[in-house]
């Protein structure tokens, strides 16, 4: 099931990413990113789905050689998005941090690590056991018998 909203248009990169139009699109998205605008509000001016967005978003990073050159280009242009968008963030929140501006730090982590996931991951500090259970009695590494 698609997370789209229902009035967001789907269309394919090739028929949005060409000609007067692409560079319409790309001065606006550029425009928004400056401001610090949130991947949605790209969106909104961009008329592509959410899943062609990170459909593109993932093959960029995971398999390169099989865009197209519209894809190659936009990809190029939302990654620039994306370095402008994080540094609006990160300057703005150390600018609050630094001085008499009212910050919520709780919302400010909770954006960037909403925002910018790949940059902001939690470690994953899950710890595998061995257990081996002898007689109905547990054996293993750290564990009580």
């Amino acid at each position: 099931m698609s997370k789209n909203p229902p009035n967001r248009p789907r269309k394919a990169i090739k028929e949005v990413w060409q000609g007067e139009k692409k560079e319409d699109y790309r001065k606006k998205i550029l425009e928004l990113s400056e401001k610090g605008a949130h991947v949605e509000e790209l969106l909104k001016v961009l008329p592509i789905s959410r899943d062609v967005y990170y459909d593109l978003i993932n093959k960029e990073k995971e398999n390169p050689e099989v865009l197209g050159e519209e894809e190659k280009d936009l990809a190029y242009t939302l990654k620039k998005c994306y370095v402008l968008r994080k540094s609006w963030w990160t300057k703005n929140l150390r600018e609050s941090a630094f001085s008499d501006k009212k910050c919520n730090p709780a919302l400010a982590i909770f954006y960037m690590k909403s925002a910018f996931k790949d940059d902001f991951k939690e470690e994953d500090k899950t710890v595998e056991r061995q257990v081996i259970i002898k007689d109905g009695a547990k054996e293993g590494f750290g564990l009580d018998n």
